[in-house]
């Protein structure tokens, strides 16, 4: 489907170069994880932004710096 078809082109594109992604509004850890996978999906320099209302929604064991 078109989430699966997304998740792999998102990892075809940051696998073997640095990237920045943007995840604006999570609601859910499951698009967290659907969309950012763990770290090994990126290649090393890539960041990600997270914006969500929920900060509980993020573990920090994935966040490495938070923002309010």
């Amino acid at each position: 489907g078109g989430v699966r078809n997304g998740i792999l082109r998102i990892k075809e594109l940051t696998f073997e170069q640095s990237a920045l992604i943007v995840l604006d509004d999570v609601h859910d850890v499951g698009q967290l994880n659907a969309l950012a996978g763990g770290r090994d999906w990126f290649y090393e320099g890539s960041r990600i932004i997270i914006t969500s209302r929920d900060r509980d929604l993020l573990p920090e064991s994935i966040v490495n710096v938070f923002y309010e």
